[in-house]
């Protein structure tokens, strides 16, 4: 899976591949000032009782320019390694009730991640030929619980979903610097959330309708984040799947084509990157590709 906006692809390899300088800073401060980019990438096996996969690489590099003026410059940079090892659970299935669907599923992982997290003046910079930021290294064993409920004989009743992930979270986010317009660090990444979700699946002879409207939560469904509540419709005719989804910081709508040999995916997205953070809209034009091969 990659995401970016286009010019940010060059700027996060550099800013994670390669020594920050000075100069090449300062080549950045009159270009923009917000650039993102994500980048992840999976090796998978499965089997019909559980799933290995393993991600050699998950980078993600955030870089705000806060004063073009008298330049400050906020960093996230992340590059994270992993292993999971997942599986579910039908209890219904187990127990023959046929009336409804109730199942668990959970994912444990190991991960190796570094982590920088700071703001810089480019006059301290200027004073500093190296390790300009400060990487702090985790590596640790981490849950991902989910689980789904629905009644088998009444369409007309809604599915019901959740999920915890990261749920030792050894990862906090320092939210006495979360309102600052000069924090930069993003949600629903490496700290303990939770996710609800409600929603209808409508099969008909022209195709599968999906609505589904999700509610994040800080640590164990403790606080709601109303701004990233999120409505989502799916179109599934054979193949392909359209999909289109908004919330208050997201307007997001493309396609997936699934096959038995591969999966590709792509989505265009108009969203505000780091609402908490910069303290204002920050919006920009991403596009998000997904290209699975099964072997």
């Amino acid at each position: 899976m990659t995401k970016s906006d286009g010019e940010s692809v060059d700027t996060g390899q550099k800013l994670i591949f390669e020594p920050i300088t000075k100069d090449y800073l300062e080549t950045l401060i009159n270009k923009n000032n917000l650039l993102t980019f994500t980048f992840d990438s999976n090796l998978d096996f499965s089997n019909k009782y559980f799933s290995v996969s393993y991600s050699p690489y998950y980078l993600i590099s955030d870089l705000l320019i806060i004063n073009p003026s008298f330049p400050e410059i906020a960093f996230f940079i992340a590059d994270q390694k992993t292993l999971r090892v997942s599986s579910g659970f039908n209890i219904a299935s187990f127990l023959n009730w046929s009336a409804i669907d109730l199942s668990f599923g959970a994912t444990l992982f190991y991960y190796d991640r570094d982590v920088a997290k700071q703001n810089l003046l480019l006059i301290e910079i200027a004073r500093s030929s190296k390790d300009l930021l400060k990487f702090k290294n985790t590596k640790a064993v981490d849950l991902d619980v989910g689980g789904y409920f629905r009644f088998t004989d009444y369409l007309y009743l809604p599915y019901l979903s959740f999920q915890v992930k990261n749920l030792k979270g050894k990862y906090e986010i320092d939210k006495t610097k979360a309102a600052s317009v000069r924090h930069l660090e993003p949600f629903f990444l490496f700290e303990r959330y939770s996710q609800a979700g409600i929603g209808y699946e409508i099969p008909t002879n022209f195709g599968e309708f999906r609505g589904e409207l999700d509610l994040n939560y800080d640590g164990l469904f403790t606080s709601l984040y109303t701004d990233y509540s999120t409505v989502s419709f799916q179109y599934s005719l054979k193949l392909i799947s359209l999909i289109v989804s908004r919330s208050k910081n997201f307007q997001t709508y493309g396609f997936n084509f699934s096959s038995s040999m591969a999966q590709v995916g792509i989505l265009y997205s108009k969203e505000n990157q780091m609402p908490r953070s910069v303290g204002k809209d920050k919006r920009e034009n991403a596009i998000y590709m997904l290209i699975e091969v099964f072997l």
